[in-house]
């Protein structure tokens, strides 16, 4: 569908809601309410047509006055009792001066400046760290700004028409040499300043973990620790933990007992032994 056809069918569309608004809401709405909403109707009647002379211009001046003054009615029923203060309302005022400076506005619409605003602002904020993401946004868009610039730029050279191999083989792809192994370096550094990889090993363990049935224990960096349950309770200062393991061990000899490992004798429990 072309964008004149579908703006036609917008207007249209516009045209019967605004038809059958004010009857829809009448006696369901203060009087007053109802009238400041015909008056915002006949401003919008108004500014949609495509032609406009001096006649208009002052009925516009008279919808806009109007409105004004019965918009008062929201502040007097606490809809707005700051007063209102709404920036598309207030632009009202500006239609004449800007009709008569471009010409009849014919159907546009605002939503144009927020496709625009989403273009510049919201995915540029998106993209940012979101850190001081001003001057960020700034360069996003300038690189945006260049990127479209020299696709129009090689459009016109007939750069980006076909394929880049359509009049030429595929350049063959290039593989590195194999690397051929004939010096044993085990025991020794390698010679070369450049390599594939490296793997640089731990100096010591940054951490250790101890899971027991019941506790996961994060501890800062240690250099040694007990292997043995008595041990790792005395370090650990957790005089519960061989009890646990017995506990542990028990259930997993007897996996048909349901009850509470609490009323098993620690005595009948199996003791843990050797290291951990």
């Amino acid at each position: 569908m072309k964008v004149w056809k579908l703006i036609f069918l917008l207007s249209q569309i516009i045209n019967v809601f605004q038809q059958v608004y004010l009857p829809a809401i009448a006696g369901h709405l203060p009087p007053k309410i109802v009238k400041s909403l015909k008056h915002f109707l006949e401003f919008c009647y108004l500014v949609r047509r495509s032609v406009l002379d001096e006649d208009d211009l002052n009925a516009i001046d008279e919808a806009v006055a109007n409105f004004h003054r019965d918009r008062k009615v929201f502040e007097e029923l606490g809809v707005r009792p700051d007063g209102i203060s709404l920036p598309r309302q207030h632009s009202l005022v500006h239609y004449r001066i800007l009709i008569q400076e471009f010409g009849a506005p014919n159907g546009l619409c605002s939503s144009i400046t927020e496709s625009a605003h989403i273009k510049a602002v919201k995915e540029p904020w998106r993209r940012s760290n979101h850190y001081e993401a001003l001057g960020q946004m700034l360069v996003t868009n300038q690189r945006l700004s260049k990127l479209a610039a020299s696709r129009v730029n090689f459009r016109s050279r007939g750069m980006l028409t076909g394929s880049v191999f359509e009049n030429s083989d595929p350049p063959p792809l290039v593989l590195p040499p194999p690397l051929v192994d004939t010096d044993d370096d085990d025991g020794g550094a390698v010679d070369e300043k450049d390599i594939w990889g490296e793997v640089v090993l731990a100096r010591k363990p940054s951490m250790s973990l101890i899971l027991c049935p019941v506790h996961l224990i994060t501890l800062s960096p240690v250099t040694s620790i007990p292997f043995e349950a008595h041990g790792l309770a005395t370090h650990f200062n957790l005089p519960q933990f061989p009890d646990l393991i017995s506990r542990f061990l028990y259930q997993q000899h007897h996996p048909a007992f349901n009850d509470d490992l609490d009323k098993v004798p620690i005595a009948d429990c199996p003791r843990p032994t050797g290291k951990i």
